[in-house]
């Protein structure tokens, strides 16, 4: 039985890196130090970088020199309070000295009382409304798993389809929904196999 769960968790592990890592939108996870501990291609190219360059370094790394040691010190405050952070402010500087006004999501996730990590998500194109300061106006931080996964699925380059052991759908979303006739609150409850005539001829 713990064979059969750790396989289990494994391949949700595995299933859960493969989104992140082909998401079109950029996604960070940095620790309670402020250093990179993961980070996928999408948001390295953001920055001019790769990933393995950002891996283990201080965010910092992503700010005009000035700022770096201020950064440093209200990097702190997040954990306490992630509404009051300052990091949404900041202005980040691609590897060539251009600084970056793209929009930023941060939320914390907690797995222990020991372990805290902070999530970022970066849409790729750039926000419209730009504050002086290099901010977004209103920028509204993501609350919990709930809010982020669908975000994640939201910006993948594969659809994904959840059925039930019955046949019928309880999730769809991607950009292969419509060819396939299928919109995310109709298709729940419907069955996978009378929601495109292909899929029909697959019933028995």
């Amino acid at each position: 039985e713990r064979k059969h769960l750790e396989d289990d968790l494994q391949e949700k592990v595995t299933l859960l890196t493969a989104l992140v890592e082909t998401a079109t939108i950029g996604i960070a996870i940095l620790d309670e130090d402020g250093r990179f501990v993961r980070v996928n291609p999408t948001y390295s190219k953001i920055y001019g970088y790769r990933p393995e360059e950002l891996l283990g370094q201080p965010f910092t790394t992503l700010l005009p020199p000035p700022i770096r040691k201020e950064a440093t010190l209200y990097y702190g405050n997040f954990w306490s309070d992630p509404k009051n952070d300052q990091s949404n402010s900041w202005p980040m500087q691609h590897r060539d000295g251009k600084i970056l006004n793209n929009q930023r999501f941060e939320n914390k996730i907690t797995l222990s009382a020991h372990q805290q990590f902070k999530v970022i998500f970066v849409p790729v194109l750039p926000a419209k409304a730009v504050s002086p300061a290099g901010g977004v106006p209103g920028l509204t931080a993501l609350a919990g798993v709930e809010a982020w996964l669908p975000l994640l699925f939201k910006h993948l380059p594969v659809t994904i389809l959840k059925i039930d052991r019955d046949g019928y759908l309880t999730f769809a979303q991607g950009p292969l929904t419509e060819t396939l006739r299928l919109t995310e609150e109709p298709a729940r409850g419907q069955s996978v196999f009378a929601a495109n005539h292909k899929l029909a001829e697959l019933s028995p």
